[in-house]
């Protein structure tokens, strides 16, 4: 298989914070394969074990009343898994929360080779 053909799974997540024991309140992806056709996008939220804090909600807008009935976050991951390639803003971050396998690219890293200048 041709290297811009393989299926990357572009994905993000939203959580209760940023501190180790956060949990995840929202995944989002979509699935792209080099074309420049970005296909299967898909997202769901993901009911957390702990509250959701204000200052979390005031950047997502996710509250404990969004989330509760949305499935735990094992059940939710299934949606996402399967993937040979995630790609990731701060992929190290989403690493924390999502147990995928497969490579992880970072795109802040790639920008910060590219643009090691930039604010």
């Amino acid at each position: 298989m041709d290297a811009l053909e393989k299926l990357v799974r572009v994905i993000d997540c939203e959580t209760t914070g940023v501190e180790d024991d956060s949990q995840v309140v929202e995944i989002a992806s979509v699935d792209w394969r080099g074309s420049g056709v970005f296909e299967n996008a898909r997202s769901t939220l993901a009911k957390p074990t702990i509250p959701i804090p204000p200052t979390a909600s005031a950047v997502h807008h996710i509250t404990d009343a969004t989330v509760e009935k949305a499935p735990a976050l094992a059940s939710a991951l299934d949606l996402f898994a399967g993937a040979p390639i995630y790609c990731a803003h701060n992929a190290r971050f989403d690493q924390r929360f999502l147990s995928l396998n497969g490579h992880w690219v970072c795109t802040y890293k790639v920008a910060l080779k590219v643009w090691p200048d930039a604010p």
